[in-house]
Order: structure tokens, then C-alpha cells, then sequence
């Protein structure tokens, strides 16, 4: 398998793993599609190859509003935890624009939506309260596929997707990206490590497969 073909069978694996835990989301549920969306340039890549050129001049029209860019990436925020440095705050711009592959209020790239799109996730009807309900494990697993799609993407680059899927092999836009990082260590609480051994060993049947 190449990274794209691993790619899309970690996403697939994901949708298993938090698949029937009794969340709120549904069709038309679109409180959380933002423009402030991380992901890595392997995901930028995966769409650019299953949606085509149309959607990716999508984009093009929210690139003058104010939108998340991270300092840091998920491995990165690993190793400093590892090494007992606090990573640095990140600046979550608030806005009104929503993503533009929203078309009445669904996703018209869902199939294929990066990861960070996947882990917004809410127990309970979020758009009243404004703040999603996750349970522990449910973030837990969200953040080993957030680390091993990283791993994946090792030597390439994190960024706001929109600004991936518009300007990633743009040298010049670069000082937007951050470098990816190989993970010290997953972050997995000591109460799920035995509960989630099987998904990390099927997690490395795909990152590893057709390596010696």
C-alpha cells in the first residue's frame, strides 16, 4: 500500500472504532465545521486525488478571513509532554464563515474529510450549549489516529487544510506550515492501554504494511 491507499484505511478503522457510541451528530449537524481546521499535507494530498481540481478552488474563497493556523502539531505537544515542557497556547480565532465545502449544511467532501473534521464528536446537542461532550476514551482514540497519521506524514508538513489544499507546494507560503514530528510515545491514560492494545496493533498493521 502507498500512504494514501494507508491513509484511507486509517480513516476507515477510526469510523469502526468510535462508530454506535451514542453521539448527537447526525446529517445537517454542521456547529463545528469551521475554518479552523488542522490536518497534515498527506491528508491535503487525499483529497486533492479523490475530489479533483474543482473542489480544490474551493478553498480559495475564505483565504482572506482570519482562520486557526497551529504551532504546534499533535506529536510535537507528545514530546514536549514527555520532556514536562507546556506547549505553547494556540490562538483559535472565532468566525462566523463556515467551511466552504458546506453546501445546506452538509458536507459535500464527507467521505473524505481529513481527521480533524472525523473527531468533532458531541454526546449532546452542542449547538445550544456551545461546547461538545466527549467521553475520555473517545478522546483517547482520537488522538492516537491523530498521532499516527502525523507519524505517516513524518517528513511532511501540518497546517490550517484550507491553506494546504490552496498554497502546500507553494515554497513561499511554507512559513504557515509546521514540520510534522515522529512520536516519542502515544499518549494512551494507563485505564484504556489494555482495552485499546487491539486497535494500536491493527493501527500498525496498516501504518507498517509491505515493510520488512
Amino acid at each position: 500500500m502507498d500512504r494514501i491507499e494507508k491513509l484511507e484505511k486509517l480513516y476507515e478503522l477510526h469510523d469502526k472504532w468510535i462508530n454506535n457510541n451514542n453521539y448527537f451528530c447526525k446529517k445537517g449537524c454542521a456547529q463545528c465545521c469551521t475554518l479552523n481546521i488542522a490536518a497534515t499535507s498527506l491528508e491535503a494530498e487525499f483529497i486533492k486525488k479523490k475530489a479533483g481540481p474543482t473542489y480544490i478552488k474551493m478553498p480559495e474563497k475564505i483565504l482572506g478571513y482570519e482562520r486557526f493556523h497551529p504551532t504546534t502539531t499533535t506529536n510535537g505537544i507528545a514530546n514536549l509532554s514527555i520532556e514536562d515542557i507546556d506547549p505553547p497556547e494556540e490562538y483559535l480565532p472565532h468566525s462566523d464563515i463556515k467551511c466552504p465545502y458546506l453546501e445546506n449544511s452538509e458536507c459535500i467532501i464527507y467521505e473524505i474529510r481529513p481527521l480533524a473534521c472525523r473527531i468533532q464528536l458531541s454526546h449532546k446537542d452542542c449547538s445550544k450549549s456551545q461546547t461538545a461532550v466527549i467521553d475520555e476514551k473517545t478522546m483517547t482514540i482520537n488522538t492516537l489516529f491523530q498521532q499516527y497519521i502525523e507519524l505517516l506524514d513524518h517528513d511532511g508538513l501540518s497546517g490550517n487544510i484550507f491553506d494546504l489544499l490552496v498554497h502546500g507546494s507553494n515554497p513561499v507560503f511554507t512559513s504557515k506550515f509546521i514540520k510534522n514530528q515522529i512520536p516519542k510515545a502515544v499518549m494512551v491514560p494507563p485505564e484504556f492501554r489494555e482495552e485499546l492494545r487491539q486497535l494500536i496493533k491493527e493501527i500498525h498493521e496498516i501504518i507498517y504494511a509491505g515493510q520488512n
